[in-house]
């Protein structure tokens, strides 16, 4: 199956959300939520018992920063790779070898992912995101828009799984 498409920076948006976002992460998130949540109780706690408000305001500023951290880095992230790197907005071409792999295609280069290269795909609604197992921060959008029919996308989800299956 080849697959054809223009890159949006939707894609890598959704692309980078999705491999941020998962379960182990979200535990880890919500206990580093807790603990930070903690630390500002009794930073204000501190504040209030000294009179020094300053430290409560530097300590709310540095837990904003870290809250709200991982939600804005990805985001300047993409940007700057999309405004910063022609390649990611060239024409992308995808070939799904079920006997095989992936062959993907931009800018010029062709890269070949035999399944036994490919540690993880996740679905969500609008891509396949397809993982390296060598290389855990790389994952490749396969859009679900450059499908012509829901067919397409039924056998893609069929051959991912069938691949997971035997790895």
């Amino acid at each position: 199956m080849d697959i054809t498409w223009q890159p949006e920076k939707a894609d890598h948006r959704t692309a980078v959300r999705a491999a941020l976002i998962t379960p182990a992460r979200k535990v880890a998130w919500i206990i580093l939520v807790s603990f930070m949540g903690l630390l500002l109780i009794l930073m204000l706690l501190v504040a209030l018992t000294t009179g020094d408000f300053h430290v409560g305001y530097r300590a709310l500023a540095a837990m904003a920063a870290g809250v709200l951290g991982p939600f804005v880095l990805p985001a300047l992230l993409v940007e700057m790779a999309w405004r910063s790197s022609p390649a990611v907005r060239q024409p992308a071409r995808a070939r799904i070898d079920p006997h095989v792999g992936i062959t993907f295609t931009q800018g010029g280069t062709s890269t070949l992912h035999t399944w036994a290269a490919i540690g993880r795909i996740r679905e969500t609604d609008t891509l396949f995101l397809v993982g390296l197992a060598a290389h855990k921060g790389i994952n490749i959008p396969l859009p679900k828009r450059s499908l012509t029919s829901p067919a397409q996308v039924e056998y893609l989800r069929y051959l991912f799984q069938n691949f997971l299956a035997r790895n």
